[in-house]
């Protein structure tokens, strides 16, 4: 039964557009985005608020998940929560989007998952360097010059182990850049649906400058999650109003060197 569940699982760093790519992904009628599911158990235990802006009490996505939740807390946890989330879907549904990435904590997530159903890994990486000044710009604890060490690190292992899917499992596999997602959407968006068997009679979603993307009932994630009129911004994130560090760009590209040049930048 769970090998037919099919997961779509967006795997990579922070910072690299996750949140973005599974709204995008699941604009799809016969998509369901779950958003980070690594954090299932805390979410529930806080009840926290779902991307659509319902508590997950009453959330029409996972109101009856969390119901079973409280009635028996050890028979869901963040790996099975497919199989739970299935007995209530409309089976109309091809595939459940989990965009918990590969970063540290998550790295082996996908591996555990392909065991139980039958998932597919989209890889999404994003120039290591716009991902560090994404963490900078938010980052008050440490100098630039220690997050600059982590955050090489960090992005080469999610990277590297997100790539290391395409040996374990081939025909699952599919890697996007973020940068051409930004650059041309509706083609990126298209040769995914594509590469899924994902048709569908409805039209699907275009996107464009004007046009929203529509919320989905995602799990933590980045705050964009929870903007209901979100428009895709195709200006590049990387500000070149702001002058950017130089000596934290070189160490990041010292430090993440085969991994970047291998992740074609």
């Amino acid at each position: 039964m769970n090998a037919k569940i099919k997961i779509i699982y967006i795997a990579g760093y922070g910072f690299s557009g996750s949140t973005l790519l599974e709204r995008m992904i699941a604009a799809h009628p016969q998509i369901v985005g779950c958003g980070e599911t690594h954090n299932l158990l805390h979410d529930f235990y806080i009840n926290e608020t779902c991307s659509c802006g319902a508590s997950l009490t009453t959330c029409p996505h996972w109101k009856n998940v969390y119901t079973k939740y409280l009635k028996n807390k050890n028979s869901i946890n963040n790996l099975n929560v497919f199989s739970v989330i299935a007995e209530d879907e409309n089976p109309q549904v091809l595939y459940f989007c989990d965009s918990s990435k590969t970063t540290l904590g998550n790295m082996m997530r996908p591996y555990s998952l392909a065991k139980k159903y039958d998932l597919t890994l989209i890889h999404l990486s994003r120039n290591g360097v716009d991902c560090l000044h994404s963490v900078l710009k938010r980052s008050t604890n440490s100098s630039s010059l220690i997050k600059s060490s982590m955050v090489a690190i960090h992005w080469s292992m999610a990277n590297l182990t997100a790539y290391a899917f395409k040996f374990f499992k081939s025909s699952a596999y599919y890697k996007i850049t973020y940068e051409d997602l930004i650059k041309n959407p509706n083609k990126q968006i298209s040769e995914v649906y594509r590469f899924l068997n994902a048709t569908s009679q409805n039209k699907l979603k275009s996107f464009n400058q004007k046009s929203t993307i529509p919320r989905t009932h995602q799990l933590s994630g980045n705050a964009m999650r929870r903007v209901e009129d979100l428009v895709l911004n195709r200006t590049s994130k990387t500000d070149k109003k702001q002058t950017f560090l130089l000596l934290p760009s070189l160490i990041f590209k010292i430090l993440s060197f085969p991994i970047y040049k291998l992740m074609g930048y």
